[in-house]
């Protein structure tokens, strides 16, 4: 076996010999909350890539799943009511309905359903960690496992070592596709951007991690990756700065950028004018628009109820695979969506995503989850236009889930500070900064 695929066995064996010490004392909320943020970063580590078996990615959302259910029955505080008003969760919800209906009357049959379940699985993990103050754990977990992907491949130093596809020798890839690697990179820089000012101790090693993320960026040559990434850090920096002092931040920006022009061309010309094996370019977004029309005609003929996950490699989509032999999404979220769930379930994705965006930018400006979560919503729009993965329940869904559950719980206590007398609200804030949450990580309560 591969060295470096031991990884997430020995995470396992380091979470089972945690849960078994935390079971023999009987502090079973810890127990449930290890096997949440456990579960969740196995998934988060092993969904983008092949390195590891396929079994362990239904595996850890089994664990995230478990531990939710654990903690429920465990937990004597009840959880915080998080986004049970919020506009994205409930678009959420409706989404996750419609493709579970589409999985009932997919090509595969019933057993479809099973994939549909994953998805269920990752939407009530992630709100229920959330809203039972885990949802840093969780967002550490994603990070890690981001990191942990990055480094792997920079390591193996391979180019596109996915099966049935032959990539770009040029490009690094490792076990993954390179637009996939590229969003690795790119959660770990927006961490650090993110981590950053509050974290002087640690700043040598958020150097580092930036270093192998921005290596790792530049050799996986995406170009979806780099663009969505500057826009995404250069938006969500636009909204941190004060209104008043934003059009001259945006304009020094704008100078820099074009100051780096000069140096980064000869980089940047092999990106933008390289050809795949079939001769597409960057005009046709290296072919995936060759996809799209078939795609669109399946979702016309099931334009309610969809046909559920992995359409695409199923028989109905035959005239896809005609296109491109051996491809197994339609490579855009907005059409993915549409394909599992039928225009409901497109229509609900996509306007869960944009309503996460604007609420995040009406968080105010100070708080320190607004610059994380502007940044992922207008990478994970940007992503939607050549990938599906923001929309399939993969690397990109869990980022998108976490979006709307922390944009939710951000929502709900920015409304109670509200209706908080502010002769009590410093008390009140006193208070919450005073109490710990579950993790457990401070003990049963």
């Amino acid at each position: 076996m591969d060295p470096q695929a031991l990884l997430p066995l020995v995470a396992a064996a380091a979470l089972a010999g945690a849960v078994i010490l935390l079971a023999a004392n009987g502090e079973l909320d810890r127990v449930g909350a290890w096997m949440l943020i456990g579960g969740w970063f196995l998934f988060a580590l092993t969904s983008p890539t092949f390195q590891f078996p396929l079994a362990l990615r239904p595996v850890g959302l089994v664990l995230a799943g478990a531990g939710a259910l654990l903690l429920r029955l465990t937990c004597t505080d009840p959880p915080r009511r998080v986004g049970s008003a919020s506009l994205p969760t409930r678009l959420l919800f409706v989404f996750v309905v419609f493709v579970l209906l589409g999985c009932l009357q997919s090509p595969y049959g019933p057993s479809n359903l099973v994939r549909g379940v994953e998805g269920v699985l990752i939407v009530a993990s992630a709100l229920y960690g959330v809203s039972l103050g885990l949802g840093s754990w969780l967002v550490g977990g994603v990070l890690a496992a981001a990191l942990a992907n990055v480094v792997l491949s920079i390591i193996s130093g391979a180019p596109e070592v996915v099966p049935g596809v032959h990539g770009d020798p040029e490009r690094l890839s490792g076990f993954m596709q390179p637009n996939h690697l590229a969003f690795a990179a790119a959660i770990v820089l927006i961490g650090v951007a993110g981590l950053w000012a509050g974290n002087r101790r640690f700043r040598l090693l958020l150097l580092g991690a930036a270093g192998l993320a921005t290596y790792a960026l530049l050799a996986s040559r995406s170009r979806t990756g780099l663009i969505a990434l500057l826009i995404a850090v250069g938006v969500a920096g636009a909204a941190s700065v004060a209104p008043a002092a934003r059009l001259r931040a945006m304009a020094i920006g704008l100078l820099a950028l074009l100051a780096l022009v000069p140096l980064a061309g000869g980089v940047s010309q092999g990106w933008f004018d390289r050809n795949d094996a079939s001769g597409s370019n960057i005009a046709s977004l290296t072919g995936r628009t060759d996809l799209w029309p078939p795609v669109i005609d399946l979702i016309k003929r099931r334009p309610i109820v969809g046909w559920g996950v992995d359409a695409v490699n199923s028989p109905a989509g035959e005239k896809v695979q005609e296109v491109l032999p051996g491809i197994g999404q339609a490579h855009n979220a907005y059409l993915e969506a549409g394909l599992m769930g039928g225009l409901p379930a497109a229509l609900a994705w996509g306007l869960s995503l944009a309503a996460a965006l604007v609420g995040s930018w009406r968080l105010p400006r100070l708080d320190p989850r607004r610059f994380g979560l502007i940044a992922i919503a207008v990478l994970l729009e940007l992503y939607a236009i050549t990938e599906s993965s923001p929309a399939w329940f993969g690397d990109m869904f869990i980022c998108y889930v976490l979006l709307v559950a922390i944009h939710s719980e951000a929502r709900a206590e920015q409304a109670a500070a509200a209706e908080v007398p502010s002769s009590d609200r410093a008390r009140a804030g006193g208070r919450a900064r005073a109490e710990q949450p579950i993790p457990a990580m401070g003990g049963a309560r």
